[in-house]
């Protein structure tokens, strides 16, 4: 899971498909990887800003992003949870 050092939230699982509009909380479920380098490639993709396709002036498909520099990737953690069945 992915979280603030500094707030100790963390990013939040969405079942949207845009991942990267998720926000740093602690009132839904953490958004959780199967592997540290997921989590990673997440994190920088998240870091970024929010990513929404678009068309440009010629009508063509574009992927663009929409900058977030509030979004510190330094501020945050990748932390490695352990699930277990009851």
């Amino acid at each position: 899971m992915i979280r603030s050092k500094v707030t100790g939230l963390w990013l939040g699982h969405t079942p949207r498909r845009n991942k990267t509009s998720a926000s740093l909380s602690n009132r839904v479920p953490p958004r959780l990887f199967t592997t540290r380098s997921g989590a990673q490639q997440a994190l920088d993709w998240w870091s970024e800003g929010v990513y929404f396709i678009g068309y440009d002036e010629d009508g063509i498909y574009d992927l663009n992003v929409s900058r977030r520099p509030e979004r510190d990737k330094g501020e945050m953690e990748i932390l490695e949870v352990e699930l277990k069945s009851l």
